[in-house]
């Protein structure tokens, strides 16, 4: 009986780890979630400015989803080993904390759900905005693009105020 659980088990993980080849001979990937817990095992590796699962030698496409604490805390898609999309994160409450579209906006939230700061490319600089707990602009800042120190007011001046949408 031992020998029959042993063998079954045996053969359905062999059949788990084989690729599904397509039609025309080429292998397919079907789009996965891959659940990320504390533990390196469970975490996407960088390596060479891809993303990977532990111990894969093909870059990760799906959708990762990082747990802390039992709560999702974040999700991003990835094609090929690059985010794609957009990513998002959640505050423990399940209040939605920020999005974030790579090089094209960033928006972020407090618990309660209110607006805090969004940042969008404005091809030569970011604009920062910032606003208070009644959701009015509070202050803007600009940086130019690849700058993370110097803050200018002349580029702030060519820019137009953002909405409270996330920029396409």
């Amino acid at each position: 009986m031992l020998r029959i659980i042993f063998t079954g088990s045996l053969l359905f993980f062999l059949a788990s780890c084989q690729e599904k080849h397509d039609h025309d001979g080429s292998i397919s990937v079907e789009p996965e979630i891959f659940i990320g817990y504390e533990g390196i095992t469970n975490q996407l590796i960088l390596r060479d400015g891809l993303f990977y699962k532990p111990f894969e030698t093909r870059p990760f496409s799906g959708r990762y989803e990082n747990r802390t604490d039992g709560y999702l805390a974040w999700e991003q898609t990835y094609e090929k080993g690059k985010p794609v999309g957009i990513r998002r994160a959640w505050h423990k409450n399940g209040q939605l904390k920020s999005e974030t579209r790579i090089d094209i906006s960033y928006r972020e939230f407090d618990q309660s759900g209110a607006l805090v700061q969004q940042t969008n490319n404005k091809g030569d600089h970011w604009l920062y905005t910032f606003y208070d707990k009644k959701g009015n602009v509070s202050s803007v800042a600009c940086l130019p693009s690849g700058d993370t120190k110097t803050v200018s007011l002349e580029l702030c001046n060519k820019s137009s105020l953002p909405n409270n949408g996330l920029e396409q």
